[in-house]
């Protein structure tokens, strides 16, 4: 991750010699439930590479990436979605119905362009996190996307959240990075977990299993209304997975939930 400041193009509108800042990947705010009293996060690493020391971070992770015009640009995206949880999802007021939070009204258009930029930063990262995560031909298309200030078609890039809850309360404090699997051959699911949300993606297919995930895309956007269902912490596979390796390799000092 560089420090210093770079001379370099765009990755987003694609002008070149511009000063380019120190773009976060995942939004500021996903990591601040996790900092200390120091202000610091230690990531919990499974690497086993003796080389490659785990340093506590004192903000997200950065890189050159976008003009300062870019980074405002989805900056706004970011500050309506972290104003929409902490209103609807972090607050004992939530509207509960039938097992989720109603969140009403709410901007679709500008939650669509947070998702997307968060998987799109993911994918042109060169930050070893973010690895996993190669969109190919989808890559341009979400840029051009963002560029335009345009959502795109809900069916063309799926875009879900769900509310992390665990012993009756929002789970805000659990951050990871991106996991990738693929479904039926040809759809390619990404996922992480922060902000009190699972964020997952379908990217690629037509199959009728794709199908599948536009019909569930519609029951939770209608008529500029959000409905969110629950998910158990510990029903998180993923996460799951990732914890059970890391107390595997004696790196869990405590019990995680």
């Amino acid at each position: 991750m560089a420090n210093k400041i770079k001379i370099d193009t765009c990755r987003l509108c694609m002008k070149p010699n511009q000063e380019l800042q120190q773009s976060h990947i995942l939004p500021e705010w996903m990591y601040r439930p996790t900092y200390d009293e120091k202000g610091r996060v230690m990531p919990l690493s499974t690497c086993t590479d003796p080389k490659r020391k785990v340093k506590p971070l004192q903000k997200g992770i950065r890189e050159n990436l976008l003009c300062s015009p870019c980074e405002r640009k989805l900056g706004k995206y970011e500050a309506y979605v972290s104003g929409m949880c902490q209103k609807h999802i972090y607050s004992a007021s939530h509207k509960i119905i039938d097992k989720g939070i109603l969140i009403d009204p709410c901007n679709i258009k500008s939650l669509r362009l947070f998702q997307l930029a968060n998987l799109w930063r993911a994918s042109i990262s060169s930050v070893r996190d973010y690895s996993d995560v190669k969109l190919g031909p989808y890559e341009e298309k979400i840029r051009k996307l963002l560029l335009n200030d345009d959502p795109g078609s809900l069916q063309e890039f799926i875009c879900f959240m769900q509310v992390i809850y665990h012993g009756g309360a929002v789970i805000v404090d659990c951050l990871t990075p991106f996991t990738k699997r693929r479904f039926n051959n040809d759809i390619t699911l990404y996922s992480f977990q922060g902000g009190g949300c699972n964020w997952l993606y379908a990217i690629g297919g037509k199959t009728p299993a794709l199908d599948e995930y536009k019909k569930k895309l519609c029951l939770q956007y209608q008529d500029n209304q959000l409905s969110l269902s629950f998910i158990d912490l510990v029903k998180l596979g993923d996460l799951r997975r990732s914890i059970q390796d890391l107390r595997d390799l004696n790196r869990l000092a405590r019990p995680l939930y």
